[in-house]
């Protein structure tokens, strides 16, 4: 093993110059780079490591601060035919490949801390496979969003976390957490390898391609048995021209977190193009669910004193749970809506059809004290209500109001 140490803690930043690992014709060789207490060290020129046709090995870094790999430094193996060399990443610290052309062309394993990629170019980093544990950090332009795909993460166990990137197609572990940062996108592709029990945790809009933004995860093809945190306000969606399933399937969304205080964060979450079923559930709570040419079938929404919004949108065959809150619906149909409060408001656009089982127009079975707002035409009832609503008359010009 050949060791390489740096402990001093007044050391902020080292170049390597003209640097080669040799490995030799050993069968097992481990090159050990150990930064324990420096907080930066910065790669400026790029290193070699030369191996004969069956050596394998490990090239690990050890840091605790930052340990920059700057653009234009590469890690080269030659003269490898059979053999490998993996990068392994070990202590708490980031190393980082920071530009298009900084990178190590091997395996890596990230054992603990942090790897960090970051490119203006799209596509610089891609069909890199990861091991291990820890954080893998991907990040985009300094000015605008790139794009990585193929990566493989089957083997890897850890988080992934994206930052202003668009991650496309990765091969990844069942259970595997992905951070998708307001600015970034995953990209949930038809026929995808991606394996089922993804958890995310999400916020913002995704990218922008023109005026339009295609969401924190854009849904082409299926995402099934996942769970979906909101951290922030989101939008799930899909492109207008993608031609795939664009469906959730049996996974939980949650719509509040819960903070180290305890206090409890609410957020808004828009689904657009998207269809929910096979009994996915909604934890909207306090926060705002707005359903925008959506579909939920065979599945459950819980609102808690917070907002269901509907536009040209469905719910067929689910549980609508309501305990208080708001009711927004513009061209839609609700089936069924189970009310356990007496602070529910329902608030009517258009045509819409709530209990789509209804036999007449206007108001049926309503039990217990009710009021209606013809002004805002608003209905709030008391516990235990249950309300029928076709809003419109047969001829569409005429309320059916008490």
């Amino acid at each position: 093993m050949l060791s390489l140490y740096c402990v001093d803690k007044e050391i902020r930043k080292i170049s390597f110059v003209r640097t080669a690992f040799h490995l030799g014709t050993f069968a097992a060789i481990v090159v050990v780079l150990f930064l324990s207490n420096t907080a930066f060290a910065q790669m400026t020129t790029p290193q070699k490591i030369e191996t004969n046709s069956s050596s394998t090995g490990t090239l690990t870094v050890s840091n605790t601060g930052v340990m920059e790999i700057v653009t234009g430094v590469t890690f080269t193996q030659t003269h490898t035919t059979t053999g490998s060399v993996t990068l392994v990443k070990q202590g708490e610290g980031t190393l980082f490949f920071n530009g298009t052309s900084s990178f190590y062309a091997g395996a890596y394993d990230i054992q603990e801390g942090t790897l960090k990629f970051q490119t203006d170019t799209s596509y610089a980093f891609n069909s890199k496979t990861v091991t291990g544990a820890g954080t893998l950090s991907l990040v985009g332009g300094y000015t605008s969003y790139t794009n990585m795909q193929s990566w493989n993460l089957s083997g890897f166990t850890g988080e992934v976390e994206l930052t202003k990137v668009r991650l496309w197609n990765p091969t990844l572990a069942s259970g595997t957490t992905i951070t998708v940062n307001s600015g970034a996108q995953y990209v949930v592709e038809k026929n995808s390898t991606s394996a089922t029990g993804l958890i995310f945790n999400i916020a913002g809009d995704g990218v922008a391609e023109g005026s339009d933004y295609y969401g924190a995860i854009r849904v082409v093809g299926t995402l099934e048995n996942g769970t979906i945190n909101l951290t922030d306000d989101a939008l799930i969606t899909n492109a207008a021209a993608d031609s795939g399933e664009e469906k959730i399937k049996g996974s939980t969304i949650n719509l509040e977190r819960t903070l180290a205080d305890n206090s409890v964060e609410s957020h808004t979450l828009t689904l657009q193009r998207i269809t929910i079923s096979d009994s996915s559930t909604i934890n909207v709570g306090e926060g705002t669910l707005k359903l925008t040419s959506s579909n939920v079938t065979d599945s459950t929404i819980n609102v808690a004193r917070g907002i269901l919004e509907l536009s040209s949108s469905t719910i067929t065959n689910s549980d609508v749970n309501m305990d208080g809150g708001t009711l927004n619906l513009t061209g839609s149909t609700v089936e069924t809506l189970d009310p356990t409060s007496a602070s529910l408001s329902v608030n009517v656009t258009g045509t819409n059809t709530l209990a789509a089982t209804a036999s007449e127009t206007g108001i049926t079975d309503v039990t217990y004290n009710n009021v209606y707002d013809a002004t805002n035409q608003q209905w709030t009832f008391a516990s235990g209500a249950i309300l029928n609503l076709d809003v419109d008359a047969p001829d569409n010009n005429t309320k059916n109001t008490p």
